[in-house]
């Protein structure tokens, strides 16, 4: 399958311990020192939720704004920033970025998209990205693509994502790709019918085999692909994730994948769990399910459906 194709080219799979908080490993430690938490990033912190009211009311021409500051792009914003900066989105912007330090994007409700076979939100450094739209719109058939890569470590929080498809019976990539390490938290992926085919097979979230993921009341639809493709670690809480394709899981454990705890939460399609892997790594504690995986043991909990 292409999934495990995929799969396949994978980095180094490596053991990961799950704790109560998420302790994060970099994706490259030879060459980075280690990524901290997502919690420590500040993404509930007062001065992130206070920062609507210290934005600019400048008539400066520009779509984002940094610290009241405008710049005519948000690549430009993020290059001038500090550590521990906030970045506001103005405007709908077509834009491809990369975040490689400690700051904040609010994307203020608007659209950030991108036409160029590239991701659209690339994260090499600790940041936080927030409310708001992002889109990948790549027709290639070649690239694989995402709404946001994640590298390094992120929290993201109220996004909603979708890519575009390309009518050709290939893989088209994750709209949320985790190679580092990742807490999301209401975020929402969706195909939209103009967009997408049942002929395109694109992933709701890849979490890799070095990577940790903690999704906490988040909706992820998919026509062809699996909602939550997991090669590394993870925990769902109160998600929603439907598959709409006979091949497609709500969950789908991967040949590499860590430990995955299901708390709670509604997982549907005709598969909606599934393992590749030799022992099930699956822990289930709540939730209910269209049906599910005979191996993958329940502990703590009912299961409807099981």
């Amino acid at each position: 399958m292409r999934k495990k194709i995929l799969a396949g080219i994978l980095t180094i799979c490596m053991t990961i311990t799950m704790t109560p908080a998420m302790v994060f490993a970099s994706t490259d430690s030879s060459e980075r020192a280690p990524a901290p938490p997502a919690d420590v990033i500040g993404l509930d912190s007062a001065a992130v939720k206070d920062h609507t009211a210290k934005v600019s009311t400048s008539s400066e021409s520009g779509v984002a704004d940094r610290n009241g500051v405008f710049y005519p792009s948000v690549q430009e914003a993020i290059d001038s920033a500090q550590e521990g900066d906030f970045i506001t989105l103005h405007a709908d912007t077509n834009e491809s970025i990369t975040i490689d330090k400690h700051i904040t994007l609010d994307l203020n409700g608007k659209k950030l998209f991108t036409t160029e076979a590239t991701d659209t939100i690339t994260v090499e450094g600790p940041a936080a990205i927030k409310n708001g739209y992002v889109f990948n719109l790549t027709e290639n058939p070649s690239d694989l693509k995402s709404a946001i890569y994640v590298a390094y470590t992120a929290v993201i929080e109220d996004v909603t994502a979708t890519i575009s498809g390309t009518e050709q019976d290939d893989y088209q990539g994750a709209v949320f790709y985790v190679e580092g390490n990742t807490a999301f938290t209401n975020c929402e992926v969706f195909y939209d019918n103009e967009l997408v085919s049942k002929n395109d097979y694109f992933d709701g979230v890849y979490v890799a085999a070095d990577a940790h993921a903690e999704l906490s009341s988040c909706s992820i639809e998919t026509i062809s692909g699996d909602c939550a493709y997991i090669d590394g670690s993870a925990d769902l809480t109160g998600c929603y994730m439907a598959a709409d394709s006979e091949y497609s899981s709500a969950v789908y454990l991967g040949k590499n994948a860590g430990t995955v705890n299901i708390h709670s939460g509604y997982y549907y399609g005709d598969t909606p769990l599934y393992s590749d892997t030799a022992k099930p790594v699956c822990t289930i504690y709540e939730g209910e399910f269209s049906s599910a995986y005979e191996d993958i043991p329940v502990v703590d909990g009912s299961v409807s459906g099981y």
